[in-house]
């Protein structure tokens, strides 16, 4: 829930405030250290889910479906933080941030962070415990 709720309001709410109050350069400068902060909070947060995923399992793990969402997501953010941000970055120091290469790879940390919210929509949700068996109708009842 805590990288859930950091994610949205980072993204949709402080991130675009940011854009309405600064100039472009610092605005980008805040919101990408902002980002990279909820990036590490979401790598631990998915790393401690991921975690319980493999330790709560009954039934196979493979076969379970909000351990593949924790892991793509995980795989995810950390492309994200450790990929697109240093190619970013790259692009920044050389001077190009105005350039299609920048546009083109921020647009793809964009819609990284939009699925990315979209798989917390869903854990938070679904959560991430297995679903609660159900329990068996006392003896002389019926189910109708």
């Amino acid at each position: 829930m805590f990288w859930a709720g950091s994610l949205w309001a980072v993204g949709y709410v402080v991130v675009p405030g940011l854009f309405e109050t600064l100039d472009q350069v610092t605005a980008g400068e805040v919101a990408g250290e902002i980002l990279s902060r909820i990036n590490h909070i979401g790598l631990f947060c998915l790393a401690v889910l991921l975690l319980g995923q493999l330790l709560r399992r009954v039934r196979p793990w493979a076969t379970h479906w909000r351990l593949w969402l924790v892991l793509g997501v995980l795989a995810l953010t950390a492309f994200a933080e450790f990929v697109l941000a240093a190619q970013m970055a790259e692009v920044k120091a050389s001077g190009e941030a105005d350039g299609e290469l920048f546009a083109s790879l921020h647009r793809t940390a964009a819609s990284i962070y939009l699925v990315q919210s979209v798989i917390a929509f869903v854990l938070v949700l679904a959560g991430t415990g297995p679903a609660p068996e159900p329990k068996p109708a006392p003896e002389g009842v019926t189910a109708d």
